[in-house]
């Protein structure tokens, strides 16, 4: 399955999941505890009608760090 990656302040990110805020939030802190530099990304503006909490948002980590983040957070490979 190929990965999205992309580049992130030198270094090269990929993608770990894409859910609700509060969802990705909670992932965040989990892989922070472990170490990881997890990073959110929001989109870019509103979606309108949505409550900005349930915006989809996505987590990225170092793609070094993938399959270690996808282990910890209990994710399986598609």
């Amino acid at each position: 399955m190929a990965v999205e990656r992309k580049l992130i302040g030198g270094e090269v990110y990929a993608l770990v999941t894409f859910a609700e805020r509060p969802i990705v939030e909670g992932f965040m802190e989990e892989l922070r505890q472990a170490g990881i530099p997890a990073l959110l990304e929001r989109p870019p503006i509103e979606l309108d009608g949505m409550l900005p909490t349930l915006a989809p948002t996505s987590l990225w980590v170092p793609a070094d760090d993938l399959a270690r983040a996808r282990m910890i957070l209990g994710l399986e490979e598609e």
